[in-house]
């Protein structure tokens, strides 16, 4: 009866060594997708901000953005729901700086395309400030 009760503990023991263990690989795995969220959404990311800083004129710059939306959001589709949520602070606060610096760049692309810098001619017909007169030298 004495070794039936020492079993108990043992056992308890390795149940919780068990279940530890698998928890401890579905966190990895989890963060493992999140890591790979995270890096696929900055290299989306970087090639949308490429793409936008060279785009000429607002059909171009609404293309991209359009298709940035799809892909982004495809991208999210792709991977676990929870994965979002495994990754760490300071990648989110990467991708979110990344992703201003896109929705910014786009906003100021689009008010220069609305606001097109003119610049003026010269009203003057002529120089208003006076030719330094030439002395002859001695």
């Amino acid at each position: 009866m004495r070794n039936g009760l020492m079993i108990l503990p043992a056992l308890a023991v390795v149940a919780t060594a068990t279940l530890c263990g698998c928890v401890q690989k579905a966190e990895n795995s989890e963060r493992a997708e999140a890591r790979a969220l995270y890096e696929e959404s900055l290299a989306l990311i970087d090639r949308y901000t490429d793409s936008v800083s060279a785009a000429k004129d607002s059909a171009t710059l609404n293309g991209l953005m359009t298709r940035y939306q799809e892909e982004i959001g495809d991208l999210n589709f792709r991977h676990a729901p929870e994965a979002s949520y495994a990754i760490s602070e300071g990648e989110n606060d990467t991708l979110t700086t990344r992703t201003l610096r896109l929705v910014n760049l786009a906003d100021s692309l689009l008010y220069r395309y609305a606001h097109p810098l003119v610049l003026r001619a010269n009203s003057l017909a002529k120089d208003s400030i006076p030719a330094k007169p030439t002395t002859p030298e001695k």
